[in-house]
């Protein structure tokens, strides 16, 4: 995926959220059409310049700033609002946690 690369390469911390989440941990695969996802808050900034030097088209939203690409996947980076919980592990190898409301999804992305 071209925003994994992007965000990986710039070496940003992200973690995906939402459906993108729920489905690493689902028994049954939940259909989704855009990739939620964040990154630390001093990183949005510099994430949405490197995606919109990726190609990708930013608009900017109170809440999010929501990416298309050439695919029909639309990406979303929240930055305000309710937010999961989210934290960096000591002696984790910079892995980014995300657990939801309920613990119901858990992932981590190598950082």
């Amino acid at each position: 995926m071209r925003m994994v690369d992007c965000l990986e390469r710039a070496d940003i911390a992200w973690c995906g959220i939402d459906g993108v989440a729920v489905n690493h941990w689902a028994e049954e695969p939940m259909v989704t059409q855009d990739v939620d996802f964040v990154v630390a808050a001093e990183a949005v900034d510099r994430a949405v310049s490197i995606l919109e030097e990726a190609g990708f088209q930013a608009e900017r939203f109170e809440w999010s700033v929501n990416f298309k690409g050439r695919s029909k996947v639309s990406l979303q980076l929240k930055h305000r609002g309710v937010l999961p919980r989210i934290s960096f592990q000591s002696g984790s190898g910079g892995r980014l946690w995300h657990s939801s409301a309920g613990g119901l999804a858990r992932r981590y992305v190598a950082r």
